[in-house]
């Protein structure tokens, strides 16, 4: 166990995490992208709707904030639309 009181190599990572999720579906790319921007990260997909605290860019979402969960504010950094999505955490979860 280590200082934290898990065991070694389990501590959380405070530094920064990449991921890409690729998923093939039957819309066109744009399309794609808005339904994305529109059902999952403005209106929560089946995770409880979030509160937009920033509206952001309509088009791609650059600029967007909301706060899931109780406490939890994430914000979209850099967007293309139709090419990605790039977010961060601004608020994590309470320690």
């Amino acid at each position: 166990f280590g200082a934290t009181g898990l065991p070694q190599g389990l501590a959380m990572d405070v530094g920064s995490t990449t991921v890409k999720e690729e998923q093939f579906v039957r819309l066109d790319v744009e399309q794609c992208y808005d339904e994305f921007l529109e059902l999952i990260w403005r209106q929560g997909g089946s995770l409880g709707v979030p509160q937009i605290l920033e509206e952001g860019d309509p088009r791609s979402g650059r600029g967007c904030a909301r706060r899931v969960g109780l406490c939890i504010v994430e914000r979209v950094v850099e967007a293309e639309r139709g090419q990605f999505l790039e977010y961060t955490i601004e608020k994590p979860w309470p320690t």
